[in-house]
């Protein structure tokens, strides 16, 4: 096949769109107009949809976690410093009520 892109715009050498188990060989194709060869793969497209979508679910559970995490360390925090200000209120109380 040659020259196709003189008479065609929009042509190709060989286009697979809903075919299965083709072959192409022994075939030579030159002067084209744009594409040699269109296959559509829509299951690429697929593919990268739900990498992209998992990737994302991801994201989100860890930010999730680290979320999480940040809440029970602010909440051991303020338990802790709670803790410490009784026993001060406590120690305080025991000086003063020997003196």
């Amino acid at each position: 096949m040659r020259e196709t892109g003189i008479w065609e715009k929009q042509s190709s050498c060989w286009f697979q769109a809903k075919t299965a188990k083709t072959t192409l060989k022994g075939n030579l194709c030159f002067n084209l107009a744009r594409a040699g060869f269109n296959v559509r793969m829509q299951w690429l497209l697929l593919l990268l949809l739900v990498v992209v979508v998992v990737v994302v679910v991801l994201v989100v559970l860890v930010v999730l976690v680290l979320v999480l995490v940040l809440v029970l360390v602010l909440v051991l925090v303020l338990v802790v410093g709670l803790v410490l200000w009784v026993v001060d209120l406590v120690v305080t109380a025991l000086v003063l009520l020997r003196f």
